[in-house]
């Protein structure tokens, strides 16, 4: 019955996408209220670089443990597979779709160019899930670098090469004794205010999050409410620190009780979140990478 099997299959294509669906949804709410989850998924996020902020979220949904995924094949290739029983978490992948003469000259592509034309579901399964396959060297593990925990004298380093970041976008970093906050970033001024007198570890969180304020608020005055701007910056600066081995959570948690909670548009705030973080992580690496004269390779994960 050819027309079953093909009604069946679309049956279950569609259960699997709006089993999908349900899981980011749940995601995103219990996100959107509750600011310890928001941070728990940006200290998540921090492990999955490459991945998507709605991937990453459906990820944390299903397996709240876990650190490096990847595809059952993928897993093989690296000499580890999928333990026996074991289920796979769901992502949202592109579907792509090979243009021919005709849609190329409409579209304004070139023949054989693939095209997004929309999302299928694929699975996933974190390291946890796997084991070394036998008498097989693990080659994967070869590629995880885990995100050191700073501490110490790595607190005025980074600082330091945050302070290259923020002069590298043309903004002075200084210590004032007279300010009452922690912080300030005057875009008008092109200067970042730190208060004297900060352990080294706040002085670090703190310009951190004024300097998300350079990367992102410039210029905006007025298209965003400065809840929206603060949960950004913050939300930026706890992933940044993460992702950098800086644990901020007692000075950002604060923060995102006071600023969360806006949960129709938190998705949008997310990915602005990733915009902002990811570039302030990218220049700290290019600010090491000319210090030591080379290039950091790359954590583990395919972009998804």
């Amino acid at each position: 019955m050819p027309g079953r099997n093909k009604k069946s299959r679309s049956a279950t294509r569609q259960d699997k996408y709006d089993a999908a669906r349900a899981i980011l949804e749940r995601g995103l709410d219990h996100v959107s209220q509750d600011p310890e989850t928001l941070a728990a998924y940006l200290r998540f996020r921090a492990h999955f670089r490459r991945f998507s902020a709605r991937n990453t979220l459906m990820l944390l949904a299903q397996h709240a443990e876990a650190r490096y995924c990847m595809g059952f094949r993928q897993w093989k290739a690296h000499g580890r597979q999928v333990r026996k029983g074991q289920r796979g978490l769901m992502i949202y992948v592109p579907r792509l779709k090979k243009l021919d003469a005709e849609e190329a000259a409409r579209l304004g592509g070139q023949e054989g160019e693939r095209l997004r034309s929309g999302w299928l579901i694929a699975y996933l399964f974190d390291i946890s899930q796997t084991e070394v396959v036998p008498e097989c060297e693990a080659t994967a593990l070869r590629y995880i670098s885990p995100i050191p925990q700073l501490d110490g004298d790595d607190f005025a380093h980074l600082y330091d090469e945050l302070g290259a970041v923020a002069a590298s976008l043309g903004f002075a970093v200084q210590q004032e004794e007279a300010i009452t906050q922690e912080g300030y970033c005057s875009h008008a001024r092109q200067v970042i205010g730190i208060r004297s007198g900060l352990t080294v570890h706040s002085k670090a969180a703190t310009l951190a999050h004024e300097l998300a304020h350079a990367v992102a608020h410039q210029g905006c005055r007025g298209a965003l409410s400065k809840a929206a701007k603060e949960l950004q910056a913050e939300g930026a600066a706890y992933l940044a620190c993460a992702a950098l081995g800086l644990d901020t959570a007692k000075a950002s948690l604060p923060y995102l009780k006071h600023y969360a909670g806006e949960a129709e548009t938190l998705g949008h705030h997310l990915g602005e979140i990733d915009r902002i973080a990811w570039r302030i992580v990218e220049a700290v690496e290019q600010v090491r990478e000319h210090a030591a004269g080379v290039k950091v390779v790359g954590r583990l994960g395919a972009a998804a």
